[in-house]
This record gives C-alpha cells, structure tokens and sequence, in this order.
C-alpha cells in the first residue's frame, strides 16, 4: 500500500527546501522580517517528539509572532517528510506563508545507497506488450540517515527513453530499513500530476550493490534493477 506521506516536490528534484509566500509584494517584503528559529529543514530521529523551535514576525516594525497561525503535525514513530506550515494575514488581507520541512530519520541506518544508477538487464515494462529497457541513467541522492531521494522511479522510461523530458519522471522517496527492503514514502510525476500507485519487493543488495524494486503505475507494472555506473 503506497505510503502517502506528502511529497515535497523540491525535494525530489533537487533536495532545496523552500518557503512561500502567496500575495506577497515587494512592499510588504521590504517591511516584513519572518524568521524561522533552527531554519527551514529540521531532522528528527525516529521515535522522537517533535517540538516547535519558534519562530519570529517583525511587520513595520511592530513583533506580531502571536499571530502566526501553524499547521501540520508530525509522526515522530514514523520515517518520512512532514510540513509545517507558517503564515500571517496582514490589515491589507495579504497572506504570507513559510514552511518548515521536518525530515523524521532512522538514525540507525547507516548504511548509504546513493549514487548513479544504470538500469541493467530484467528492467521492463509489463502492459499489452513487454518493453525491455537497460541503459538508462537513475540518480539516488541521501537527504538523512536511511532517507533517499531518486531520480526516477521508473527508471527513466517516460523521461529518457520515450523523450518526454524530466516532468515525466517519477520522482520520490525512498526508505531504507535495517534488513535492507526499500519502502515508498512518496512519488510523483509532474507532467501528469500523479503518482505510484505502490512499489513492491524493493531491495538493496549490499553484496554488489544492486537496487531493484516494481513500481505499479497507471495499471502498468515497470520492473526495475539498477546496478551502479
């Protein structure tokens, strides 16, 4: 069952967390301080209680931080990304908004599985036809302990082989457990606006370093083996 966690997409291209800000001028920028203490990425250890580190709003020269209003809540007994989401409405009714990503890590996994990626032999595509395709590149990036970010979950397929460019790729999150099988935390494909619906038997193989996994994707079935460039 596909884990659905929240994806934050800027992570699953590039790992930057961000913030924003809806309505937002550039007079009201120019008068606004709003300052998230600790930053706007926090990792939490698993099986930990998250605790808020503050936060600040300076408008016109006047402190309104008791007028933030906070959502979000995070499971520290469970591994994934979790947003917190800051904003305030000024006289005007212009809204801002900031967003702090909280990673809840395992921190007993050690083990480190980034790196490129080639798809080898056995990567296919099951649907009226078998589409058989090797030679396409995956990136795994490590965000924290035990937590990666891939390139694409499909194994290039739509991005690389069919040509469509890198919104066809299934961008995600990945957790790795102490017996090495891979869980989903989420995915998502821009182009299409959607997202795996599971991934099945998903291994690391710390004897030679291969990676495989079945990504189940719009009735389809895409069987992937990585091996590293």
């Amino acid at each position: 069952m596909k884990k659905n966690l929240l994806y934050i997409s800027i992570i699953l291209i590039s790992l930057s967390f961000f913030y924003s800000c809806e309505k937002e001028t550039e007079g009201v920028s120019s008068i606004l301080y709003f300052e998230l203490f600790e930053g706007e990425n926090y990792l939490l250890p698993l099986n930990n209680v998250y605790k808020e580190p503050g936060y600040k709003v300076i408008y016109a020269g006047e402190d309104i931080t008791n007028t933030v209003k906070v959502e979000g809540e995070v499971d520290g007994n469970t591994v994934g990304v979790y947003p917190i989401n800051y904003s305030i409405v000024n006289a005007d009714g212009v809204k801002t908004t900031r967003t702090r990503t909280v990673i809840v890590a395992d921190p007993s996994i050690t083990t480190d599985i980034s790196g490129e990626y080639i798809t080898v032999e056995g990567t296919r595509r099951e649907a009226a036809v078998i589409t058989p395709y090797p030679g396409f590149k995956v990136s795994i990036k490590k965000i924290a302990p035990g937590f990666f970010e891939v390139s694409d979950l499909l194994g290039g397929y739509y991005d690389q082989r069919a040509k469509y460019g890198s919104l066809y790729a299934a961008k995600g999150q990945i957790q790795l457990k102490p017996d090495n099988t891979l869980a989903l935390l989420s995915s998502h494909v821009s182009g299409w606006g959607d997202s795996l619906s599971d991934l099945m038997d998903a291994v690391y193989n710390p004897e030679d370093g291969s990676i495989k996994w079945t990504a189940y994707y719009a009735g389809m079935k895409f069987f992937i083996v990585l091996n590293k460039k």
